[in-house]
């Protein structure tokens, strides 16, 4: 318990430092915009976050049967998405729903709370302090979701089980999250090509700036060392698939967004064209070997139901198809690799 609340007030702590959190590199938006974006148009039929959790509220609000539709965030932060998502409802004319945002970190509710009132969102609108690891709220929801948020729990099984039993029948869990290794380190395949990559880069495409760190060598940095940071990651796609099924799946990331991410993402000036074609390079490859099921996904986008349906998914990307079980064969040539 001692290190639990000590790596409670760390992730407290880190988040109450950043002014903003949503800051990414210019490589990020180009490999997003380029490989994330077609996936999405694919699957879900829309281009930007905001929009995949609105198509998924009218999904599950289609056949709702509350009067007031309900909308629970599991670590919302300070709101932005969530903000966002009612003043689109309310502009289309929709006025039936109320969404509770619910957060650890009193500073990030403490933003939320100050935007709700700008936005005169009182009404619709409702933030609270929770640790979601150990307690809950008053169903029930007709969607549930999580937007990068899965990825800092330690109790996914107390937290899913709870969705299961508070969902409507028809309700949906939507969620943008992480789905890597825990800690965000890469799985052996991936961290044998990111490491014959790595003499591509330049001194300053070396340099993580969150750690502010130079690699002559890629090191495969263990974010949760402190904090929550990627926590339990591995194991939330497969724990979501032991309770619901998959009715949209988008799996993406693998070894690139280690290079375009807020770490080494800075260090390539996309206005350089042998910048942009690097990133290209690696962005291609990395779908390659995801197309050939030779690295797993990183990243997921998913509609996840309390019925079975057919799943709609990116090529052959499917949810299952998207969860690592042993090393690849074709690692164990590598002497001395960590094939976990």
């Amino acid at each position: 318990m001692d290190d639990y609340a000590d790596r409670v007030a760390k992730q407290i702590e880190q988040y109450a430092q950043v002014t903003n959190m949503h800051e990414l590199p210019a490589s990020f938006h180009f490999w997003s915009h380029n490989y994330i974006r077609p996936g999405l148009l694919d699957v879900f039929g829309v281009e930007t976050i905001p929009d995949f959790y609105l198509r998924g509220y009218r999904r599950a609000a289609t056949a709702s049967a509350l009067k007031t539709k309900t909308i629970l965030s599991l670590g919302c932060g300070d709101g932005w998405l969530e903000i966002e998502i009612a003043q689109r409802l309310l502009a289309d004319g929709i006025k039936d729903f109320h969404i509770i945002g619910a957060d650890i970190s009193p500073s990030l509710l403490a933003r939320f709370a100050e935007k709700i009132t700008e936005a005169r969102l009182d009404k619709w609108m409702k933030p609270v302090n929770l640790d979601l690891n150990a307690s809950t709220l008053k169903g029930p929801w007709t969607m549930v979701m999580a937007n990068h948020a899965l990825h800092h729990f330690v109790e996914l099984e107390h937290i899913f089980d709870y969705c299961l039993s508070t969902l409507e029948p028809s309700g949906l869990f939507v969620s943008n999250d992480m789905i890597g290794r825990n800690g965000h380190q890469r799985w052996a395949e991936a961290g044998l090509i990111l490491r014959a990559l790595w003499p591509l880069l330049s001194v300053e495409q070396k340099y993580h700036l969150q750690l502010q760190r130079y690699s002559e060598e890629f090191i495969d940095h263990d974010c949760s060392g402190e904090g929550f940071e990627g926590v339990r990651s591995q194991d939330v796609l497969p724990l979501l698939l032991e309770r619901f099924y998959p009715v949209a799946f988008l799996g993406a990331g693998g070894f690139v967004d280690i290079m375009v991410d807020r770490g080494y993402g800075h260090g390539f000036d996309m206005k350089r064209t042998e910048h942009a074609a690097l990133v290209r390079f690696v962005s291609d490859l990395n779908e390659m070997l995801l197309d050939a099921d030779m690295v797993k996904p990183t990243i997921m986008f998913g509609y996840f139901a309390l019925q079975d349906q057919p799943e709609r998914c990116f090529k052959d990307r499917s949810a299952r198809r998207s969860v690592r079980g042993d090393a690849p064969k074709w690692v164990a040539w590598h002497e001395g690799d960590d094939h976990s």
